[in-house]
């Protein structure tokens, strides 16, 4: 799939990119990412946002505070 990512990412790179993409995965997706083979797509992630991991005693008191 990620191939196919890398690809649509190319299309018509010019100035202005034709296209917005947002990936979400779980952690093996960056992983993934930071492999030799998908630095061309790492290298076009102008913004990234990992959420931490929860535990079930962590959201329990995340739901109780909310």
């Amino acid at each position: 799939m990620l191939e196919e990512v890398r690809f649509l990412l190319n299309f018509k790179m010019d100035a202005q990119s034709p296209m917005a993409l947002i990936l979400v995965g779980q952690s093996e997706l960056w992983d993934r990412l930071n492999l030799q083979a998908y630095a061309a797509i790492r290298q076009r992630i102008d913004l990234q946002c990992k959420l931490p991991h929860y535990d079930r005693a962590r959201l329990a008191i995340i739901s109780i505070v909310t």
